[in-house]
């Protein structure tokens, strides 16, 4: 159970540094970073699908047919053509999907806090944290088309935010065994 705790724990630390990591560069470039995401996210996806089709294209002149993977890397260039050619209308969707990743994170962590509040007392900075990570995570839902830039700035702060509350929880809860 020991090993179990400190792979979740070393997990947050990785999970924080991530957080803050792309935090950063969001909060304070949302449109440029927002281009270069879509960017890299078409690319992997045009690479993948040259991978199959290549792949497809060996298993013909070995078998005399092409598999599936024709398919696969035809649809996956396909969405990559998509992924960067319509990334604005992508734009609009992005703030639905963080707003909806911010909530469930700040869900969990409220009842993380609270569970822990039964057994070590009241850990308040943490209550309060959780439940503004929760409030930017529904305005977030709830307002995702009037200004999705300034939305992608809040969206970045939030994630420095987590960034920072995983680091933290990692270096409290680092010594602790729990049998």
């Amino acid at each position: 159970m020991n090993q179990l705790l400190r792979t979740i724990q070393s997990n947050q630390l990785v999970l924080g540094l991530v957080y803050i990591i792309l935090g950063i560069p969001v909060a304070l470039k949302p449109n440029r970073s927002f281009t270069i995401f879509i960017s890299i996210l078409a690319f992997i996806l045009l690479l993948y699908g040259l991978q199959f089709i290549l792949r497809s294209y060996q298993f013909k002149r070995k078998m005399g047919y092409y598999d599936s993977r024709m398919m696969f890397g035809i649809t996956l260039l396909i969405a990559a053509a998509i992924v960067y050619f319509l990334s604005r209308a992508l734009l609009s969707i992005f703030p639905i999907i963080i707003g909806i990743g911010i909530l469930i994170s700040g869900i969990s962590q409220l009842m993380m806090r609270l569970n822990q509040s039964t057994i070590q007392g009241r850990p308040w900075f943490g209550i309060m944290l959780s439940i503004l990570i929760i409030i930017g995570g529904l305005i977030i839902l709830l307002n995702p088309f009037s200004s999705v830039l300034a939305i992608l700035q809040f969206g970045g702060l939030i994630l420095i935010v987590l960034g920072i509350q995983s680091i933290i929880n990692y270096f409290r809860l680092r010594n602790r065994k729990v049998f």
